[in-house]
């Protein structure tokens, strides 16, 4: 990243460390005590966080409470319409891989996946042909 260039940022995935581990840390949004990618992507001077998926309605209606950002129960849909710079995989550990796959149809300029990025090595050969 090079000058005062703003990218924008959206988040797949709002249980624990998508969004859930700093929901009460306060209402103060720009803590400097940041437990989440919601909350880092949030307070970060490089990224602006314009939306958020998950499948889960429940995270979603929380951070419907705090904050004006777009929310979206199907990640295609997010990242078709709003084309984010940077799409952060905070989603279960089976889900990692395939939603990575189907990401980079979308060409984000970043793509950060929570570890693991596969459990197994079956997980791969599903999707890899080697």
């Amino acid at each position: 990243m090079s000058g005062s260039k703003i990218y924008t940022a959206a988040i797949i995935g709002c249980g624990d460390i998508g969004y859930l581990f700093d929901k009460d840390i306060g209402n103060e949004l720009n803590s400097d005590e940041a437990l989440t990618h919601f909350r880092s992507l949030n307070n970060s001077e490089k990224f602006r966080l314009v939306s958020v998926a998950d499948i889960n309605v429940a995270p979603l209606n929380l951070i419907d409470k705090q904050t004006g950002i777009k929310k979206y129960d199907d990640y295609k849909k997010m990242v078709e319409e709003l084309n984010p710079d940077l799409v952060t995989i905070a989603t279960n550990d089976e889900s990692h891989y395939p939603i990575l796959t189907e990401l980079l149809k979308y060409k984000p300029k970043f793509v950060f996946c929570e570890k693991p990025l596969a459990k197994t090595g079956k997980i791969l050969k599903k999707y890899v042909k080697i």
